[in-house]
């Protein structure tokens, strides 16, 4: 596992942003389509245009901006390249409203196509307003499983402050077993991707496995990219974190409880499958979960007496095994059950 600073993220932040560009006021009918995936249009200057290879997740906002299927015209078996070049030139040429759009490149790479209304608000930026904020508590957080790219999410805990011993320290022998500690989950996209949000979180450190509490409860901080005004966000950002850090405690109490909540083995498939439809979680994933839970009722002595804390425990550490985007949804998935504990269903 590897554990870092905000100086070292926001180090890291820098250096994927380095040979970003941007250009803003890209007229759809500049946009000229080539072999390769190739795009040209036009730059803010003039006469002066720009030229790249844009990627799958650029492809499928052009073709959202375009009104055409990109699982059809991207198929190469349903529409060959010289069909689809053909396709997208005509449509941004002639069959399409003309609207302005703002583009953002790494490189040479099309990293992303976005409506004009797109407000800027990336990850250097939130990342900076965040380490404002915390820096109030003067206590330095602890950074886990940070990923920066287009998309950044990490892990912000304060191991100096412990809220509860954690239930499972005894059965492992590594990590951090000094009990649980305040948590920040944070992310946002760059790409259109979604908001940026502080959200309240629990992570284990002997484990290394997280849950993020309150995705999508109103009092979770959250700016979508559009319409915001930056010099409100500073404002915004620390409230967020204070709801955040708020909600990391009600969870860590929620999640205590759960080792009292008793799920009968009648409801438990049940109760994995809804949750996992409802999510879109992949049947492995979904196979795997049920199997963890029984791993943990096991370990924590409990054989045929299944808790709330062995299902959310069991998702969690599955999470660990997915690739990124499933494992933030898992994530979101068992913060969602502990949220709502008293309605497993």
């Amino acid at each position: 596992m590897t554990v870092t600073t905000i100086k070292k993220l926001r180090d890291e932040v820098e250096n994927y942003s380095a040979d970003c560009v941007d250009t803003s006021n890209v007229p759809l009918r500049s946009l000229n389509f080539g072999e390769k995936d190739a795009m040209v249009f036009n730059c803010e200057t003039p006469g002066v245009a720009m030229a790249g290879i844009y990627n799958d997740w650029a492809f499928s906002q052009i073709c959202e901006r375009l009104n055409v299927p990109a699982r059809w015209v991207g198929n190469p078996d349903n529409c060959p390249e010289a069909l689809k070049i053909k396709i997208l030139n005509e449509l941004s040429a002639t069959y399409r409203d003309n609207k302005n759009f703002f583009v953002r490149m790494k490189g040479s790479v099309i990293r992303a196509v976005l409506s004009d209304q797109y407000s800027q608000f990336d990850n250097g930026e939130f990342l900076n307003l965040v380490g404002e904020a915390v820096s109030t508590m003067g206590i330095e957080p602890k950074i886990h499983r940070a990923s920066v790219g287009d998309e950044m999410r990490a892990y912000m805990v304060f191991p100096q402050i412990t809220f509860a011993p954690d239930p499972q320290a005894k059965s492992h022998r590594n990590g951090d077993n000094g009990g649980l500690h305040p948590a920040l989950y944070i992310s946002n996209s760059e790409r259109g991707g979604g908001a940026a949000r502080t959200v309240g979180a629990v992570f284990r450190g002997i484990c290394s496995n997280g849950l993020i509490y309150g995705w999508t409860a109103q009092e979770t901080f959250e700016v979508r990219h559009r319409f915001h005004s930056k010099a409100m966000m500073g404002v915004l950002v620390a409230e967020g974190v204070s709801m955040a850090l708020k909600m990391s405690e009600e969870a860590t109490k929620k999640f205590l409880a759960s080792q009292d909540v008793k799920v009968t083995p009648v409801k438990l498939g049940s109760i994995v499958n809804a949750w996992a439809e409802k999510y879109g979680i992949t049947v492995e994933a979904k196979d795997n979960w049920m199997s963890a839970i029984q791993t943990e009722a096991i370990v924590n002595g409990r054989f045929d007496d299944v808790r709330l804390f062995d299902v959310i425990n069991a998702a969690t550490y599955v999470s660990q095994t997915r690739r990124e985007g499933e494992t933030e949804l898992i994530e979101r998935m068992a913060g969602d059950m502990l949220h709502g504990q008293g309605n497993l269903h």
